[in-house]
């Protein structure tokens, strides 16, 4: 969707979304990027009694994420976790376009780990075989832009973290008369 009006500021352009290979025929991109606290855009809590500890996100060094966890998994109370967590995370692409009609010849995202995880729970059980998990924090870090041809490659990275309970119990009872 394309529109060109013009009025007394002079002309308004007004475009749409493109697809990669409509506006590039052939070229190739890569990125590398650390999600740091330093690039934390904003965070969304889903749960009361998880904190990450922003006070480095002005530091000029890449710090790893750092959660406190103490929260409640179930209305009832039941499933306590408690802890801390870090992670750094380091996101890797590449992207190629290429042949006749263009299309994208490689797109490959990989990511490296850092995590340490100190968590604890108390489990007072609900029933003998339980399953839940629960969303306890997204995080949306700054976009990293790649270009391709001229043309900006546009990624928003995003963190999920949750966490899952699974229990099961079993009693067996074995006599034997001689």
């Amino acid at each position: 969707k394309k529109k060109i009006t013009e009025n007394e500021d002079g002309l308004e352009i007004e475009t749409g979304f493109a697809r990669l290979t409509e506006v590039v025929n052939e070229g190739q991109t890569s990125f590398s990027s650390l999600l740091s606290t330093q690039k934390i855009m904003k965070i969304n809590y889903h749960k009361e009694g998880v904190t990450l500890d922003t006070s480095l996100m002005k530091s000029t060094e890449d710090t790893q994420l750092e959660y406190d966890i103490d929260v409640f998994l179930d209305p009832n109370e039941k499933i306590h976790i408690q802890g801390d967590f870090s992670i750094l995370t380091e996101l890797n692409g590449e992207v190629e376009i290429g042949y006749i009609p263009p299309r994208i010849s490689l797109c490959e995202i990989t990511y490296e780990i850092d995590q340490s995880l100190n968590l604890s729970a108390d489990i007072k059980l609900i029933d003998l075989n339980y399953e839940n998990e629960v969303d306890l924090v997204s995080v949306y870090f700054q976009p990293i832009i790649a270009f391709i041809s001229g043309v900006p490659l546009v990624l928003v990275p995003e963190l999920e973290i949750a966490v899952g309970i699974e229990t099961e119990v079993h009693c067996d009872v074995y006599t034997d008369i001689n």
